[in-house]
């Protein structure tokens, strides 16, 4: 595949870098956002395989929907986590919108792998367990 072309030498270079497991992690995690937004083509290709949907007008409507409850949650989410870091719940320093993104993006991570692979994935029975896993990171000492 093309895109997976596009970004191997990306990935590459940045494993290479070795050091310790997790900022060798979030090198690789961070290296790989940044380049769907810098490489157009890679950029293309990815939503082309993400989404297989042929933009016409009468889908506009639906997805505009879309986008507005995806920004409702989104905001509904980052001022929670304001309200916890204003109570001392959430530890001192966290981003809101960042750990909001964070959230909603493991969220559709995992409605993904499971909507791929049901046998891989199971959203019932994992779903505390998941979210849990995020919102560990996010509490206060």
């Amino acid at each position: 595949e093309e895109s997976t072309a596009r970004i191997t030498p990306v990935l590459e270079a940045a494993m290479a870098e070795g050091g310790p497991p997790l900022h060798l992690l979030r090198r690789v995690l961070v290296r790989t956002l940044e380049y769907v937004e810098l490489d157009e083509d890679f950029r293309a290709i990815t939503e082309l395989v993400t989404f297989q949907t042929e933009a016409v007008p009468e889908l506009a409507e639906g997805m505009q929907r879309k986008i507005a409850a995806n920004r409702q949650l989104m905001d509904f989410v980052a001022q929670t986590i304001q309200q916890g870091l204003d109570s001392g719940e959430v530890r001192a320093g966290v981003d809101p919108h960042s750990a909001a993104i964070t959230l909603l993006a493991v969220l559709n991570g995992a409605i993904m792998l499971w909507l791929l692979d049901q046998d891989l994935v199971s959203l019932k029975r994992q779903a505390s367990a998941i979210v849990d896993n995020c919102l560990d990171g996010l509490a206060a000492p």
